[in-house]
């Protein structure tokens, strides 16, 4: 402060030090705030209080009760800490999307590669008409990576396959139902690198093809609809051929 008033050409001043803040002066009928000031002689709560003109009340401040999480099942407890609702963060979503209480992936330690296969199928898949076991959550290319025992990530349907068909060798797993998303064993198989790009390619144009038919079909809609508009109906056309 001082360099500030020399470089400015001012005269030197002593400089005030900062006023010790106290406590916050809000109080009440049987309470008095204590919390630190902030602004105003106000704590942060009071202040917004009296900055919108309502009545000082107290403050309650929710204290966060940490025990073991309340979900069980057949066989199970869960032992992770509570956070919300008396259960941990994986348990509440599960009661939030209504979705009945199932072991969590990261208390399922010890499991080989089959019994984690079978844990996805029976936790977080759907199962659908074809036989598809769908896992609930997949990333952006539609595969849904899992950790491995050595903390390595392997695709599930990779993990899928060798744990019920056995060893790649290397090769591609291939999708025979297309849906990427898909982990049953049945619906897997090796494939050379050669046919695993033909077979996407050709799915790919066959794809293209049928978004240009589409798109075909709503323009020929579209000019249906305009030529029925303008096609004039029996009785007027009764009329315009009298009045020739």
């Amino acid at each position: 402060m001082h360099y500030r008033h020399r470089k400015e050409g001012k005269e030197f001043t002593p400089i005030r030090s900062p006023r010790a803040k106290g406590n916050c002066k809000a109080f009440g009928e049987g309470w008095a705030c204590d919390r630190q000031e902030k602004s105003r002689g106000y704590c942060v709560a009071h202040y917004r209080q009296q900055y919108l003109g309502l009545e000082l009340r107290p403050i309650l401040i929710r204290v966060a009760t940490i025990g073991e999480c309340q979900a069980s099942g057949d066989g199970w407890t869960c032992s992770k800490p509570s956070r919300s609702m008396g259960f941990c963060s994986g348990h509440y979503a599960q009661k939030r999307k209504g979705l009945e209480f199932s072991t969590l992936i990261s208390q399922a330690t010890g499991l080989g590669d089959r019994e984690r296969v079978e844990w996805y199928r029976d936790n977080r898949s759907r199962k659908t008409e074809s036989g598809c076991w769908e896992v609930t959550s997949t990333g952006p290319n539609g595969y849904r990576q899992v950790n491995v025992r050595g903390g390595k990530m392997k695709l599930l349907h990779v993990l899928s396959y060798e744990a019920f068909n056995g060893p790649t060798s290397g090769y591609p797993v291939h999708h025979k139902c297309a849906v990427p998303a898909c982990f049953n064993p049945d619906h897997l198989q090796l494939v050379t690198q050669r046919e695993n790009v033909a077979e996407m390619l050709e799915r790919n144009s066959y794809l293209k093809r049928i978004q240009e038919l589409e798109e075909e079909i709503d323009a020929l809609k579209i000019r249906l609809r305009s030529a029925e508009q303008f096609t004039p109906r029996p009785a007027e056309r009764q009329r315009e051929e009298s009045a020739n």
